[in-house]
């Protein structure tokens, strides 16, 4: 069903893929558990969706909840948590709050450089990110 729902969204019919991504969050956490690393995936699949759709809102305190899950249990340098923050720093990003895109990310480069390769696709995608945020917040300041 989730791989459905991602090529639903692929295809541009975000609200089949948000209908089916929330009956797969709906079952992993009935049979998983909120802690399973398949029902942070569903979860975290849902948060992307809803960003896509425009719900920011909601897929902002989806995707806190997903990082907050992801760094209690896997801590902070396994990359699904980094992906967690990359996520979390983008919403920011997209609401204009560049300070905190600027606190988040700063750390997670960190990190990044410490685990992945600095080839990485990752990795220049949140240096993209932390330079529009320093950018858009000194225009701001200005």
């Amino acid at each position: 069903m989730s791989n459905l729902a991602h090529t639903l969204g692929e295809r541009g019919q975000l609200e089949e893929a948000e209908k089916i991504e929330r009956e797969v969050l709906a079952l992993r956490l009935e049979i998983f558990g909120r802690q399973h690393p398949d029902t942070l995936s569903a979860m975290s699949s849902l948060a992307c969706t809803l960003f896509d759709c425009g719900q920011l809102d909601e897929a902002e305190k989806m995707e806190q909840e997903v990082l907050a899950l992801r760094l209690d249990i896997l801590g902070r340098r396994h990359p699904d948590s980094i992906r967690a923050m990359h996520n979390r720093a983008f919403t920011l990003y997209t609401r204009g709050q560049f300070e905190d895109v600027i606190q988040l990310v700063r750390p997670t480069m960190d990190l990044q450089d410490q685990i992945l390769d600095k080839d990485h696709p990752g990795i220049s995608k949140l240096e993209k990110l932390y330079m529009d945020a320093l950018s858009m917040q000194s225009q701001n300041c200005s």
